[in-house]
């Protein structure tokens, strides 16, 4: 196997870096068929570049990329034959990344970022099972430093996945019910410490919402006869001691 890297910086402060890199892998296959045939070791080429920006004084950071990965010989089940294998050549995922962490104020953080990503068998045009072309994430966090609500911080995160084809089921006869749909999920928490005076005690309260609005469509896992889906909204409550 083989890694390469490169790294230039724009500017003294180094607040513009481009890079790049190309890497081989190898992986070992220990399977066989019940016929005693071998299967072949995974091999792997990833190439990638990008550039890293950090903007007015480090409150903006940031990340555009570019990536193509191939991967021969993926082992997988044989859809007609239980118990034996297929090796898959040409399977390829390109895509770019965008992230941002940016400080917007001394109490208020963001962080998110989207991902495109096209995977695919290069040889048959097959997608790749569950892997959604289009991925978005934010986080909001805003953290109270003066007033009654010193020490209380509120936290706002959004997930967005898009659709997903179905894996390949074993059996026969079964319907092909997808692709599985996209969905936004949204999670809150709220969270306060508190330390009385003159103690060394501190205490910590944090109460968490996930799925905030229930939506009971989030899927996770797909194949034609089955599939998992999010329980809906779940709130946990917390109480901690730091001493």
């Amino acid at each position: 196997t083989h890694s390469l890297g490169a790294v230039y910086h724009f500017n003294e402060k180094k607040t513009w870096t481009l890079y790049g890199n190309l890497n081989s892998s190898f992986s070992p296959e220990y399977r066989s068929n019940p016929d005693g045939s071998p299967l072949d070791a995974e091999r792997g080429k990833q190439k990638e570049v990008g550039l890293r920006f950090s903007l007015n004084e480090g409150r903006l950071v940031g990340l555009v990329n570019y990536y193509d990965l191939l991967q021969d010989n993926v082992t997988i089940a044989d859809p007609n034959n239980a118990g034996y294998f297929l090796q898959q050549k040409g399977q390829r995922s390109t895509g770019y990344e965008v992230s941002l962490n940016a400080r917007m104020t001394d109490n208020w953080y963001v962080m998110g970022g989207y991902s495109y990503t096209d995977a695919r068998n290069d040889v048959t045009g097959v997608p790749k099972d569950l892997q959604p072309k289009d991925r978005f994430t934010m986080v909001n966090r805003y953290n109270f430093r003066q007033g009654v609500l010193k020490n209380l911080g509120l936290t706002l995160g959004v997930i967005y996945v898009g659709e997903r084809p179905l894996t390949v089921a074993t059996s026969r006869g079964e319907p092909n019910w997808g692709p599985m749909p996209d969905y936004w999920k949204v999670d809150v928490i709220a969270n306060y410490k508190y330390r009385p005076k003159n103690s060394k005690v501190s205490y910590e309260f944090s109460f968490k919402v996930n799925n905030a609005f229930d939506d009971r469509e989030i899927y996770y896992v797909g194949q034609w006869y089955r599939y998992t889906i999010d329980p809906g909204r779940v709130w946990q409550a917390m109480v901690g001691a730091r001493f």
